[in-house]
């Protein structure tokens, strides 16, 4: 499917669970570092689909600009945060899309573009999950967002024990500076920012804390 993002043309791929019925939950799908390869085919983004759809969420993943058949170019922040406003509004208007079921995802280099979306779109969006992402690393590490004290949606941060970019303890101090009980941390052992090996785990974590926050 194509939608606009401005003037721009992108392209995404909508996901719907085996039931014939709706109205489902819905998240819409960040995808990694343009600027490094990653796109709405990236592995983890695809177990994400696959794993989300077994529990019954619809989803909505997309290529930022410059990316595959999106026109444009990487602008390394602000543009895709703002195709991913665009990609939000698709998804909220798809026919078999429950409008106040709605959260955002983003992986890596996505999961700073999701925080900020979801800081920006709280009447819309109901909860977020920010997997794999970089604290300090500009222009989108989570040290670089502020006001995260005032965000009334529940937020889950979610990293491999051995992440290598982002430490644990690190992000737990991060969390804990917010005084924001909103603010949830998860690290799961065994596993990197790859995710290998444990991609049901974080597929399964990142479903229930959804389905969770979409009931309360």
């Amino acid at each position: 499917m194509g939608f606009k993002a401005g003037k721009l043309d992108l392209e995404g791929v909508v996901s719907q669970p085996d039931e014939l019925n709706g109205p489902f939950p819905a998240v819409l799908i960040c995808h990694p570092e343009p600027h490094l390869g990653g796109t709405m085919e990236s592995p983890v983004v695809k177990a994400l689909v696959q794993g989300l759809a077994e529990r019954g969420l619809l989803t909505l993943r997309f290529n930022y600009r410059g990316v595959g058949s999106s026109e444009g170019e990487t602008s390394l922040g602000p543009g895709e945060v703002e195709d991913t406003r665009a990609a939000l509004k698709v998804l909220r208007s798809w026919p078999t899309v429950d409008r106040n079921r709605v959260g955002v995802i983003g992986y890596s280099f996505g999961a700073g573009i999701s925080v900020r979306v979801l800081m920006r779109e709280e009447k819309v969006l109901r909860a977020g999950v920010a997997i794999s992402p970089p604290l300090e690393l500009p222009p989108l590490g989570l040290e670089g967002i502020t006001k995260l004290d005032k965000l009334r949606r529940p937020l889950q941060v979610i990293i491999g024990q051995d992440d290598g970019l982002t430490k644990p303890d690190k992000l737990k101090e991060w969390a804990q500076n917010w005084e924001n009980e909103g603010i949830s941390t998860v690290v799961i052992e065994g596993t990197d920012r790859s995710w290998q090996g444990k991609r049901n785990v974080l597929s399964r974590t990142v479903s229930e804390f959804l389905t969770h926050a979409f009931q309360s």
